[in-house]
């Protein structure tokens, strides 16, 4: 499995190492060799040929709670991946957070992942199926 954050790749390679320290990838001075440190599409593309599954990381490689507003859930959710689909020719239906963040903890951002698609979501201690599940609500103040 590779979980990709769309952005990422589709950063212009001079612009690719600040990109990943302002968006908590971690990387060292052997990975600005040749000064491009993310994967091209060519080389994904590749991946999945070779019966790899890419998943979705969210556009900009963010965390559930830099999800603040419809604009943000668009591009971090349906714009990254409908990227990735027609990047790869293939549907994406599964979405790791930043940080590992589960489904059913944040109700508003639980609605628009269900709403973009996504039917397994990745966190740090589990991997969920969504079909037909309903977010909890929060508790007020909560």
């Amino acid at each position: 499995w590779f979980f990709i954050p769309t952005s990422f790749i589709d950063t212009p390679v001079p612009e690719q190492y600040a990109f990943a320290r302002a968006h908590h990838i971690g990387l060292t001075d052997e990975d600005r060799v040749g000064g491009r440190c993310a994967m091209t599409w060519d080389e994904l593309r590749d991946v999945v040929a070779r019966g790899h599954v890419v998943a979705c990381h969210t556009a900009t490689h963010c965390a559930i709670v830099d999800v603040e507003t419809q604009e943000d859930a668009q591009r971090e959710l349906v714009d990254s991946r409908r990227r990735l689909e027609q990047e790869l020719g293939r549907e994406v239906r599964s979405l790791a957070w930043l940080f590992g963040a589960p489904y059913g903890e944040d109700g508003r951002v639980d609605t628009a992942v269900r709403e973009s698609g996504y039917r397994l979501v990745f966190s740090n201690t589990k991997i969920q199926s969504i079909q037909g599940c309903r977010p909890r609500r929060r508790a007020p103040g909560g």
